[in-house]
């Protein structure tokens, strides 16, 4: 027996109705419950809501659970999801090219406008995720985890670094770097955006066109 296009609608709606907000993490559940219930189906043939009302009373507590981030920020999980993309081979090569390509070539102009740069790389991460949110939520009606919760930890992350360039000397190498630092990880965020989105959609199509 195989899922259909109806029954998988029927999982995420149940999501959707226990609390599970979030567009990109609900999306991972309906895919992990539709492959746990269609292996069952074959294996007990048995019937779709017979075999999905089976699976939910004896698994709900774990794709269910309160303390899972279905239905509330969780800034330890959006850390380790932004750190997870952050270690990827393509994006470490990216990341270090930058760095010695702006290092290397346009010290003295990141020594003269840290301050500038430091203020349009605020300005860009603002108005990037801001406008992203109002656009999917306001127009798909999309909410993604990745997108909330990543957007306060970047918060977080130049609040560090404006502590520590305010306890390096002013136009020094230190803080220099850090000013390069602070705008290659704006750039790195905005595309870890951008490939989770890409990555959700995909997802979506292949589950909803099927």
């Amino acid at each position: 027996m195989s899922i259909t296009t109806a029954n998988i609608a029927h999982i995420e709606n149940y999501l959707k109705s226990n609390g599970v907000i979030f567009d990109d993490l609900r999306i991972e559940l309906v895919d992990h419950i539709s492959s746990a219930v269609e292996f069952e189906m074959a294996k007990q043939n048995l019937g779709f809501h017979q075999t999905f009302s089976k699976y939910v009373i004896e698994n709900k507590s774990e794709f269910l659970n309160p303390n899972e981030p279905n239905n509330k920020w969780n800034f330890m999980l959006a850390l380790k999801t932004f750190f997870k993309f952050l270690i990827n081979k393509n994006v470490i090569i990216v990341a270090l090219l930058l760095f010695i390509v702006f290092q290397r070539n346009y010290f003295e102009l990141i020594k003269e406008y840290s301050s500038s740069i430091q203020l349009y790389a605020v300005i860009a991460l603002i108005v990037f995720s801001l406008g992203w949110i109002a656009f999917f939520n306001g127009i798909f009606k999309k909410r993604f985890f990745a997108l909330e919760n990543n957007f306060n930890v970047m918060i977080i992350f130049f609040g560090i670094f404006n502590l520590a360039r305010v306890l390096t000397v002013p136009q020094s190498v230190l803080a220099v770097n850090l000013t390069l630092i602070y705008g290659i990880i704006t750039v790195l965020f905005i595309w870890f955006i951008g490939n989770t989105t890409y990555k959700y959609y995909n997802k979506n199509k292949q589950l909803y066109t099927a």
